[in-house]
């Protein structure tokens, strides 16, 4: 028996409740004849369905993804530091250690289970940054008073300068990583992101092992795929995630930001950028 609660619960939603005045609007210029308007009507219908109620997105953003599953991290090899990049909190006042999480927040798990499991000999923490008493602070440092209060197994620990970008991250680590004479280095970030920010790190001449995390379609409940009879929100913020990937690689290769051969999926010449 269909379950018509979960069938119109994206009602609940201002993308379905646009959707349906889409479809009421294109059938109100249909019964009056009025053929280009409803034809428009009838494009952005279609554009949202196809997004929202069907695949599409869950298709893209997995071929982002599914390079980089892996079963677990006890088959990972031994580096020397572990890079968790940013985007997986922010800084919240009234929040407890002052921290927000985000929904990348599986890259601080990750980075610290690693450490944990001794992958490492130490992490380091990228990120961008905030404005607080007119000053630039970067947004790494904002998890160390949580790790010192929970006694969590993270030492030695590293942070960053603030930064505007993965690129930014690339350099700042490269930097650190030639003064403490690291040569291979475990990649934490989303899977989604892994491909841009393992190419780009080469590129900056440092030797990554991609450690990805944060996966949103590969390997996840199989509940919120398929075809849908009202378009749902989770399929646009997968486009999103999967454009902001192509659109932020067109642009890196276009700046010489990366290594654009990722047929291997970890550098070896750390002095010397892509093996």
């Amino acid at each position: 028996m269909m379950n018509w609660i979960r069938v119109l619960e994206p009602l609940s939603e201002p993308l379905a409740l646009f959707w349906v005045l889409l479809c009421l609007s294109m059938l109100w210029f249909l019964r009056r004849k009025r053929w280009s308007c409803a034809l428009i009507q009838g494009v952005f219908v279609g554009l949202v369905y196809g997004i929202g109620s069907t695949p599409l997105a869950t298709v893209l953003l997995g071929t982002l993804e599914g390079p980089y599953a892996r079963a677990g991290l006890g088959d990972l090899p031994v580096g020397d530091a572990v890079v968790m990049l940013g985007g997986a909190h922010r800084p919240s006042r009234y929040d407890v250690f002052g921290v927000d999480l985000t929904a990348a927040a599986d890259r601080i798990v990750t980075a610290v289970e690693m450490m944990r499991l001794r992958k490492a000999g130490a992490l380091v923490l990228g990120g961008g940054g905030y404005e607080a008493n007119g000053q630039k602070l970067a947004d790494g440092p904002l998890l160390e008073k949580w790790f010192t209060t929970w006694r969590l197994p993270v030492t030695p620990l590293f942070t960053l300068e603030a930064n505007a970008d993965t690129h930014d991250e690339a350099v700042h680590f490269a930097t650190l990583a030639k003064a403490h004479g690291w040569k291979r280095i475990l990649l934490v970030t989303s899977a989604f992101h892994m491909k841009r920010a393992a190419a780009t790190f080469r590129k900056a001449g440092v030797a990554v092992v991609p450690v990805a995390c944060d996966f949103r379609v590969v390997g996840v409940s199989d509940e919120s795929r398929g075809y849908f009879l009202l378009p749902r929100r989770e399929g646009f913020e997968q486009l999103e995630l999967y454009l902001h990937e192509r659109v932020g690689w067109w642009f890196y290769a276009w700046r010489d930001w990366l290594v654009t051969d990722t047929s291997q999926p970890a550098a070896t010449n750390p002095g010397g950028g892509a093996a």
